[in-house]
């Protein structure tokens, strides 16, 4: 039989134990969630669509499946085609901002399309962290979301639909 003196001892060191396993516990990202930002060697890495060395932070762009996976794009438009080709939804979608250089999710992005922003594949997309920044290099572009970019792009009537 345990004493109480035994029980409160116990109780004194597993309780704190407990709250930190759960604490531990509800921290980690959920299994189906994208983690942090991709890896991508500038100058060295290529692009999964086209095959050219990426080496414009502007414009490079990545996605990680749930499988932890990551391939790589040299253009913002690369990626939105390659998405769409392979029927891609399951997948964290990442992108550079056009003014800091620093990686956005796809989803959180605002993107401009014009034919004023020039790319490595011609695709004329950039992303943005606001709409301020994006309407200011939108020039007579449009604006869009993530989920718009394809679109917008097939709108242009340009031939980059095809396989590169």
């Amino acid at each position: 039989m345990v004493s109480r003196r035994q029980f409160l001892t116990l109780v004194a060191i597993g309780t704190p134990a407990l709250a930190a396993t759960a604490a531990g516990i509800r921290l980690l990202p959920p299994e189906d969630e994208v983690g942090e930002f991709p890896t991508l060697r500038f100058g060295e890495d290529t692009c999964l669509r086209c095959g050219m060395v990426i080496d414009e932070p502007p414009f490079a762009a990545a996605w990680r499946d749930h499988a932890n996976r990551e391939q790589l794009f040299d253009d913002i438009g690369c990626m939105a085609y390659e998405a769409h080709d392979r029927a891609l939804t399951a997948a964290g979608f990442f992108v550079h901002d056009y003014t800091s250089g620093s990686w956005l999710r796809a989803d959180e992005a605002v993107f401009a399309i014009s034919s004023e922003i020039t790319t490595p594949m011609g695709y004329g997309t950039a992303a943005f962290a606001g709409t301020a920044d994006a309407q200011a290099h939108a020039e007579q572009g449009t604006i869009v979301a993530w989920d718009e970019v394809l679109p917008g792009l097939d709108k242009r009537g340009d031939d980059h639909g095809g396989p590169h």
